[in-house]
């Protein structure tokens, strides 16, 4: 009985034991957990610190280096305009606007806004770019309106048209336009604002010419010289007229000698270039017919009315 009393005594003592060590390893656990928890959070937030004070910094410099350059006034001026003139008057412009950011202290976006109106005010010019260099320099690269076309209005006003239709310049020098093509208007083109390089429509008279209608003024006085030629007529021409009234007029010429040349009219009306084929039937039975004509009025529905005239042989 003894033993047995001591047997069951050592038992309980160690289920107490085996208690008591689970309970211990139970809270072990769990604090583990909770520290490893806590580590990763705070690892986390200490990274995220790390990386938002890494963006601050960036930022900051950022700013302070804007601020830097752009307050940094240039000290000298590259020109590349291929045309010495608007070279030396953008230079000049360009100049008297640096001195006076040095004098009362401007950022470049004032400078930069001001050289923009300076080249703007150039009609030649198509695009252009302005860059602030590193080194203290400003650099101004520019592209010019290329000339194919002008048109004389009725007050002989001579305006300069570009490859793209924009009025380059009005009543530019002889030498700029001697070996373009041309059409003569009966019409007056309304005022040209050279700032705007655009026609001031304000005092748009009832018979003129708008700014929306030269492009395909243009493109239909190069097409008819075009197709003109094409045909190989023995006909020199002389000019191109146009009037809103009455369409394209075209004077041509022939050689009879040395000294004598005659002169004749076409006058293709509102149907524009689609008479072409008619003009070199009409021509070309008329020489056939040896019958002298001043003038072919091709402006009827499939046929054409001509004047005979008398003209030196």
């Amino acid at each position: 009985m003894a033993n047995l009393a001591i047997r069951k005594v050592a038992q309980i003592k160690k289920r107490r034991s085996a208690l008591r060590s689970n309970k211990n390893h139970f809270n072990f656990f769990y604090l583990n957990k909770i520290f490893f928890f806590l580590y990763t959070r705070i690892k986390f937030i200490f990274f995220v610190l790390f990386i938002l004070s890494i963006l601050l910094i960036c930022y900051s410099i950022y700013i302070n280096t804007n601020r830097y350059l752009d307050n940094v006034i240039p000290e000298k001026i590259n020109i590349y305009i291929p045309n010495q003139e608007i070279s030396k008057n953008v230079f000049i412009s360009s100049e008297q606007i640096i001195k006076i950011a040095h004098k009362f202290h401007y950022n470049k976006k004032w400078i930069l806004k001001n050289i923009q109106n300076s080249l703007n005010s150039e009609t030649k010019i198509d695009q252009y770019w302005v860059r602030f260099n590193l080194d203290k320099s400003i650099r101004i690269d520019a592209t010019l309106l290329i000339p194919s076309f002008y048109i004389i209005d009725k007050n002989n006003d001579i305006f300069l048209v570009s490859t793209n239709s924009k009025i380059i310049e009005k009543n530019p020098k002889l030498y700029e336009i001697i070996t373009l093509p041309s059409v003569q208007l009966d019409d007056e083109i309304v005022l040209w604002c050279a700032h705007k390089n655009q026609l001031c429509n304000e005092k748009k008279e009832k018979n003129a010419l708008v700014l929306s209608n030269i492009q395909w003024l243009k493109s239909d006085s190069l097409e008819l010289f075009r197709n003109y030629y094409d045909k190989k007529l023995n006909y020199k021409i002389v000019g191109l007229n146009y009037s809103l009234e009455s369409g394209f007029k075209l004077n041509i010429s022939k050689s009879i000698s040395s000294e004598i040349t005659n002169k004749y009219e076409i006058n293709f009306g509102s149907s524009r270039i689609k008479n072409m084929d008619r003009l070199q039937f009409i021509i070309d039975d008329l020489e056939k017919r040896q019958i002298h004509f001043a003038q072919i009025n091709l402006d009827y529905e499939n046929k054409g009315l001509v004047r005979e005239g008398v003209f030196l042989k």
